[in-house]
């Protein structure tokens, strides 16, 4: 290959330095958003629900509308290594449950603005 072929640019030029601002976007189209979203990069949609019949609900409306419904601790790699999706909604401990994630102590050395608790993932 040419030195100059396929070329990709280092990690802070791309996505920025640690602990830069998150891009805020609202009243996007589907197609503004499809377009920002095949980049990669991280960025905040403020209005994402506006319309959508989830819109306001909150953790525990959701545990009691789908108490069956399984999701996943991000970062758990400890006690659910192969990413199994083992937390019930219907059991309302995560709602006020905060754990932190594998290795957040040295994220946080990094970056002093990087959220030290493990989000949950429903998918």
């Amino acid at each position: 290959l040419c030195e100059k072929c396929l070329q990709e640019p280092l990690e802070a030029e791309y996505y920025g330095a640690p602990g830069s601002p998150v891009p805020r976007f609202s009243n996007y189209s589907t197609e503004e958003f499809r377009r920002a979203a095949l980049l990669g990069k991280v960025f905040v949609v403020s209005d994402a629900m506006r319309g959508a019949e989830f819109a306001g609900w909150s953790c525990e409306k959701m545990a009691t509308e789908f108490p069956e419904a399984k999701m996943r601790r991000e970062y758990d790699w400890e006690k659910n290594g192969k990413d199994h999706n083992l937390q019930r909604l219907g059991d309302q401990k995560w709602i006020t449950t905060t754990e932190q994630g594998e290795e957040a102590s040295d994220r946080l050395k990094q970056d002093q603005s990087t959220p030290p608790f493990a989000p949950f993932y429903w998918g």
